[in-house]
């Protein structure tokens, strides 16, 4: 439901109005504030990135709501199912662990609130963006052949 509300009706909106920049912030800086009830405004600040910006960026360049949402529910799979996040059980070697500082593990928060998961979301975004602009380079290649 957070994919539908976030990027289908809010990102779409606010990009047609504002245009995709301002209206990719703006869902964004709402997806963050939706889930900061229970972190703090540096963590709000990763969730920001993580969640808002990284998933709203996949949405815009795909055109398709089912892209970011495959990219929100793999997340949520390996934070609970392969790391133990709510439960501090996982499947695989990974469980959390207060003994390091939660800024890079995210603490009680889990994933969401570490420094390492913003790192790897704006490596994702600029992948994307590289993958996008390459694509777009190459489609007006082929229109220039093809004129």
């Amino acid at each position: 439901m957070e994919e539908l509300g976030f990027r289908a009706i809010l990102l779409r909106i606010t990009a047609r109005v504002f245009g995709p920049v301002p209206g990719l912030l703006i869902s964004a800086v709402l997806f963050a504030l939706a889930h900061a009830g229970y972190m703090s405004a540096f963590r709000a600040a990763l969730l920001f990135i993580n969640g808002g910006l990284l998933l709203g960026v996949l949405y815009l360049l795909s055109g398709s709501l089912w892209v970011s949402i495959g990219a929100h529910l793999v997340y949520d799979f390996t934070e609970w199912s392969f790391m133990g996040v709510g439960d501090t059980d996982g499947y695989l070697v990974l469980t959390p662990s207060l003994r390091y500082p939660a800024w890079l593990t995210g603490g009680t928060i889990g994933p969401d609130g570490s420094i390492v998961s913003a790192i790897i979301a704006m490596t994702l975004i600029s992948l994307a963006l590289f993958v996008a602009r390459i694509r777009s380079e190459r489609s007006m290649l082929k229109s220039v052949r093809l004129a």
